[in-house]
C-alpha cells in the first residue's frame, strides 16, 4: 500500500504526488480531508471511504473566535464525496455510518458562508452604497440580527461609522478601499495618516499575512521551535525557525518570516517551516495592498480597481528591504494596530477574576495564564505556538488579531485561544482611547 495524504495547507511538492503512478506492485492510498470533494480531482480512484465527518469554521456568538468543531457533513457533500469514486471507470463509495444518520441527522446543505463569518466588510460596503437599513436588506440567506448588530458595533468603535446613525465616515470609505477587513485597513490608514512612511510596507506586510493565515508555520515548524525532544533539538532547521521569533509579538514574527520568503521563494519554506501556499497568497496580497496604499488619498471618494497581482507592484519595496526591522520600527509598529483591534485588548486576569470565571490563576506558564477580553470580558488564553507563549512573566495587557477555539467533543468546552498576540503597554491604550472596563 502506497499512502499519501493531502490537505490544503500541504507543500505543493508532496500535494502533486498524488497525481503521479503509485510503485510498482503497489496500490495508492489518499487520506484526505474534504479538498478532494470538490477542488481536484484525483485519477484512476475506484474506492472512497467516507467517514462523513468535517471540520467547520463556525463563529462563536459570545467570543466572536472563529470555532472548528468536527460535525456531520451535509447530504450534498456527501454525494459529492461518493462521486469521486469512479470517475474514469467503476468505482464505489463506502459510507461508515447508516441511511438513518443520513436522512435524520445530516442536514440536506451546508450552512451558507454569510452565516459562519464576519459581516464587518459586508456592512462597511453596504453603507457605502447608500443602504441604511442594513438588517432590512433582502439577503437570500438573512444574518443573525446580533451579528450585523455586533459589526455595527464595531465598525463604530474603529471609526469606520458615525455613532449616531451609523454612517459610513471618511475614514470609512478609505479603509473600504483595501481587500481585508476593516480593522486590517484602519492599520494601513492610520499609518499614513501619522506619516510613518518608513514602515508603511511593514504594516501592509503584516496585514497581508494576518488575512491570509493564523500562523506562517507548518505544524512541523510549531513541533521544531518548542520540543524539548531530542529529535527537535538534532533538526538544523529549529536555530532558523527560532530566529524569526520576536517574543513581544507575533505580528512582527508574522513579518520576519514573509521577509524571508520574498528574499528566497525556492528554499525557505522548507528551511524555515512555512505554509507555501499562504505566503504565496500573502505575497499577491501585499503587492495589491502596496498599489492601493500608494493610490490612497483622504478627500478619494472612489474605490481604486483592484489592480493585477501576477507582477510586482512598482510601489512594493525591494525584498531586501523587509529583511528585518529595528527596535523603534518594532515599538511603532505595535502601536500602529491599537486603533483596529482597540475591541481586540486582553488584561491578565486577577486571582479574584479567575476565582469567579472558575479557571486557574497561573503566572508562571503563559500559555496557561487566563487572559480577560475587555469588550466582552470573556476568557481567553495565549495560544501556546505563539511567539508571546514563552515571555516571562505574562504580560499585563496584549492584543490579538484572532481567536480560535476548537472543539474535538461535544461534551467538553473548548478553551478560547488568541492568535497574532502582540504585547502591548496601558499608556499606549490609553493614547488610543481603550478603557478598562
Amino acid at each position: 500500500m502506497h499512502v499519501l495524504p493531502l490537505y490544503a495547507l500541504l507543500d505543493t511538492r508532496k500535494q502533486k504526488e498524488v497525481f503521479n503512478p503509485p510503485p510498482k506492485g503497489k496500490r495508492l492510498c489518499v487520506v484526505s480531508t474534504n479538498v478532494a470533494e470538490t477542488s481536484i480531482t484525483i485519477p484512476n480512484i475506484r474506492y472512497v471511504v467516507d467517514c462523513g465527518r468535517v471540520k467547520n469554521k463556525t463563529m462563536d456568538k459570545l467570543t466572536q473566535a472563529s470555532c472548528y468543531k468536527i460535525e456531520w457533513t451535509s447530504q450534498a457533500s456527501a454525494e459529492q464525496r461518493s462521486g469521486r469514486a469512479g470517475r474514469v471507470g467503476p468505482g464505489h463509495c463506502y459510507r461508515l455510518y447508516s441511511t438513518a444518520v443520513y436522512s435524520n441527522v445530516m442536514s440536506p446543505h451546508s450552512v451558507p458562508e454569510i452565516l459562519r463569518t464576519p459581516l464587518e466588510s459586508v456592512v462597511l460596503l453596504m453603507k457605502h452604497i447608500g443602504i441604511e437599513q442594513v438588517g432590512g436588506f433582502p439577503f437570500p440567506s438573512p444574518p443573525m440580527e446580533e451579528d450585523i448588530k455586533n459589526a455595527l458595533i464595531h465598525l463604530k468603535t474603529i471609526g469606520g461609522l458615525t455613532d449616531g446613525t451609523f454612517s459610513i465616515t471618511p475614514l470609512g470609505e478609505r479603509m473600504l478601499a483595501y481587500p481585508v477587513l476593516p480593522r486590517f485597513a484602519r492599520a494601513i490608514v492610520e499609518c499614513q495618516d501619522k506619516k510613518w512612511l518608513h514602515i508603511l510596507h511593514m504594516v501592509v506586510a503584516i496585514v497581508a499575512m494576518a488575512s491570509t493565515c493564523s500562523t506562517p508555520f507548518t505544524a512541523e515548524g510549531n513541533q521544531v521551535k518548542y520540543s524539548k525532544s531530542s529529535e527537535a533539538e538534532k533538526d538544523p532547521r529549529r536555530g532558523k525557525v527560532r530566529s524569526l521569533l520576536c517574543p513581544g509579538s507575533d505580528l512582527i514574527t508574522n513579518f520576519r518570516a514573509f521577509g524571508k520568503y520574498l528574499a528566497d521563494q525556492r528554499k525557505s519554506c522548507h528551511e524555515y517551516c512555512l505554509v507555501q501556499k499562504s505566503m504565496k497568497e500573502a505575497k499577491m496580497l501585499f503587492y495589491q495592498l502596496c498599489s492601493l496604499a500608494a493610490q490612497d488619498r483622504s478627500t478619494d471618494d472612489e474605490i481604486p480597481d483592484t489592480v493585477d497581482t501576477t507582477e510586482q507592484s512598482s510601489s512594493a519595496p525591494p525584498a531586501d528591504s523587509l529583511s528585518s526591522i529595528t527596535q523603534t520600527d518594532e515599538l511603532s509598529v505595535r502601536k500602529i494596530f491599537i486603533p483596529g483591534l482597540i475591541d481586540q485588548i486582553a488584561r491578565r486576569a486577577t486571582p479574584q477574576e479567575c476565582i469567579a470565571y472558575k479557571v486557574s490563576y497561573n503566572e508562571k506558564k503563559t500559555s496557561s495564564a487566563p487572559y480577560l477580553i475587555l469588550s466582552t470580558r470573556a476568557i481567553a488564553f495565549i495560544h501556546p505556538t505563539s511567539s508571546v507563549s514563552h515571555t516571562l512573566p505574562p504580560p499585563e495587557y496584549v492584543l490579538f488579531s484572532h481567536l480560535q477555539t476548537v472543539s474535538r467533543s461535544e461534551s467538553k468546552t473548548a478553551q478560547t485561544h488568541m492568535l497574532g498576540v502582540t504585547i502591548v503597554v496601558k499608556e499606549w491604550l490609553l493614547e488610543a482611547g481603550c478603557e478598562d472596563y
